[in-house]
């Protein structure tokens, strides 16, 4: 089975990570100069020139299907932060990354949580996000990668479990999912209340 169409939860959203246009800051700053609303609240503008990318490869190797999954995504290695992140999380150690925009973070903590259900897709996973759209966002960047992996196809069922998650959706999620997309408020008001029906998700949780 394919990750789970969810009821509520749209299957759009399937554009290569980082496709998106550019846009032209300096033009954007000037219109912030003269905006009668916005002028004199700009007090400093610094320019931080490009670094050179830094690529570590994982020991050991991510899964051939794995690497495949990321080949066909445009990501052929992964940077530093991207290899130690997925080295602590394998020795079970607790992880923070606190990286730049578009550094690639969402990737940083999805590799240790597909290794896994690559290995047990009876393990369940349960993401955090602050706002419902980002959960929604995030699962789209699952999706991207599993749907390129016949394997994790197969074995992850995934889905957002929110305020806009029908009931039925509610029910699937708990009862079925191996990855779920949640948000704080969420956690404690629709789990933690009745955690002896969450009981499958938390006797088999391996990643928060």
């Amino acid at each position: 089975m394919a990750i789970l169409p969810f009821p509520g939860v749209s299957r759009a959203g399937s554009a290569v990570p980082g496709a998106a246009p550019g846009h032209d800051f300096d033009a954007f700053l000037h219109r912030l100069t003269v905006d009668p609303a916005y002028r004199g609240q700009i007090r400093h503008v610094e320019r931080i020139p490009a670094r050179e990318a830094r690529y570590r490869d994982p020991d050991p190797a991510l899964s051939p299907g794995l690497a495949a999954a990321l080949g066909e995504l445009g990501v052929g290695r992964l940077w530093s932060h991207q290899a130690e992140t997925l080295d602590h999380a394998r020795a079970d150690g607790n992880v923070v990354v606190v990286t730049g925009t578009a550094s690639g973070k969402t990737l940083s903590f999805l590799l240790p949580i597909l290794e896994r259900l690559e290995r047990d897709p009876g393990a369940t996973q349960l993401l955090l996000y602050p706002t419902k759209a980002l959960a929604q966002d995030q699962l789209q960047a699952v999706r991207r990668i599993v749907e390129r992996h016949p394997e994790l196809r197969d074995r992850v069922k995934a889905g957002v479990y929110d305020g806009d998650t029908s009931q039925s959706g509610r029910r699937r999620v708990r009862d079925e999912a191996n990855l779920i997309l949640s948000n704080p408020d969420m956690l404690h008001r629709g789990i933690l209340p009745y955690h002896g029906a969450w009981h499958r998700v938390f006797s088999r949780l391996s990643h928060v």
